[in-house]
């Protein structure tokens, strides 16, 4: 088969094409557009923070109200577990009635509660540059968050302690869905949440590394949330964090409530939460007591795997490192010079 050749003129065209599609374009007017970009980032950013207030609003508005959250919960469940499902309808109102009566008791509306008002409480500290302003209020949500973890675990004893009957069963349904959803909305982070799916709220939360993102983490709201800010200024009320999360522990593990018994609590985790008092009593200027904590514990637990910190740390109090001296030192004493011997140069 012949090759076959393009008329002269053709071939001509398509070697200037690539010439012509590499010419620039006619210069620009960089003021303009960028003045027009700025316009656009400030209206972008107007519409989110549009955006934030209105989902917040949302959430708050909910949260006053026990049968309003449960309400928004279906709402935010049927938008994001049953959309592109088959017979979507269907299924979710089945859903729903399945759900009717957990729905409304009091422990699952506890539950959303909580997280509806840690998730208003993380969003408005995501667009906040000033962390002490969340210090009471995740204190206030700490409180509010103990008596309903125990009451969970109490829940559990109960619906265990039940005879074998249509009414406890029916009990211990509810019981069982209310853990379920304890489990999805304290005991995970809230950037995985329904609400937060429902709304697309990630791109407001704060970071991990300066907030505690699970709602039902007590140990990391009091030291994310709370210690590590008061500790940038000295608050005082530092230690009282430290006394609140002890007490709690120990009201629990001799209720029976944690899953180790209240002797691991007094011989282990105790004292570990104690020397981290002490470190922050040191930071607060109160070596005298945060030496006496210490010492006590060197003496009460010589076991405990942490005794080498203890005692490294303790000595460091005891025998701090001597203070460089801001006087300049004395001259040496000038060495005496042997006499010239005759003849030599001195």
């Amino acid at each position: 088969m012949k090759p076959l050749f393009l008329p002269g003129f053709l071939a001509a065209g398509l070697m200037l094409t690539p010439v012509a599609r590499a010419q620039d374009a006619p210069p620009v007017n960089a003021d303009v557009i960028l003045r027009e970009l700025d316009m656009i980032e400030q209206r972008q950013k107007q519409t989110l923070a549009s955006a934030r207030q209105m989902a917040i609003s949302q959430l708050r508005s909910a949260a006053v109200s026990p049968s309003a959250a449960a309400a928004l919960y279906a709402d935010a469940v049927e938008a994001v577990e049953f959309e592109g499902k088959p017979n979507k309808g269907a299924a979710f109102a089945e859903w729903k009635s399945g759900m009717g009566d957990a729905l409304r008791s009091t422990d699952f509306q506890n539950v959303i509660l909580l997280h509806l008002r840690y998730l208003v409480m993380s969003l408005e500290r995501g667009a906040s540059d000033k962390p002490e302003l969340f210090i009471a209020p995740s204190l206030a949500y700490a409180n509010d968050l103990v008596p309903t973890e125990d009451s969970f675990q109490d829940l559990k004893k109960k619906q265990a302690d039940k005879p074998a009957n249509e009414r406890a069963q029916r009990d211990r349904d509810i019981a069982q869905k209310t853990l379920n959803a304890k489990k999805d909305l304290l005991d995970k982070s809230i950037s995985d949440g329904v609400f937060t799916r429902w709304l697309r709220l990630q791109q407001w939360l704060p970071k991990s590394d300066g907030w505690e993102l699970t709602p039902g983490n007590l140990a990391g709201i009091l030291e994310k949330n709370v210690r590590s800010v008061m500790r940038t200024v000295k608050d005082p009320a530092l230690i009282q964090t430290w006394d609140l999360e002890m007490k709690v522990l120990a009201d629990r593990a001799t209720s029976g409530r944690l899953d180790f018994l209240a002797a691991d609590f007094n011989t282990m985790v105790r004292p570990k939460m104690i020397f981290s008092r002490a470190n922050d009593m040191i930071l607060l200027g109160q070596t005298n007591r945060a030496a006496n904590d210490i010492y006590i514990l060197v003496k009460t637990y010589p076991q405990h795997p942490d005794f080498s910190k203890w005692v490294i740390k303790l000595r460091e109090i005891l025998k701090p490192a001597p203070a460089a001296s801001t006087e300049a030192a004395p001259a040496e004493a000038a060495t005496p010079q042997p006499a010239p011997t005759p003849g030599t140069n001195p």
